[in-house]
């Protein structure tokens, strides 16, 4: 299984605005994998790693999209 969930945009990390929790931090102790997208280029790698990991240790992997990485260019 692969956990996808998205975070406020990275320059609002820290700053107790009201979504202000960091996900990848939340889900470290019960995922097999667990990363933080850091841009649009990054995708890719990641995903591929979450779910590779995944399959392999048959466990749930984590991946968390900033808002401005999910946006199209």
């Amino acid at each position: 299984m692969v956990a996808i969930t998205g975070l406020q945009f990275h320059d609002l990390v820290e700053t107790y605005t009201q979504q202000d929790v960091e996900l990848d931090k939340l889900y470290m102790d019960v995922c097999v994998y667990n990363a933080r997208v850091m841009g649009p280029s990054h995708v890719e790698n990641v995903v591929e790693l979450a779910c590779r990991t995944a399959l392999s240790y048959r466990g749930v992997a984590h991946v968390t999209v900033p808002v401005e990485c999910s946006h199209s260019r």
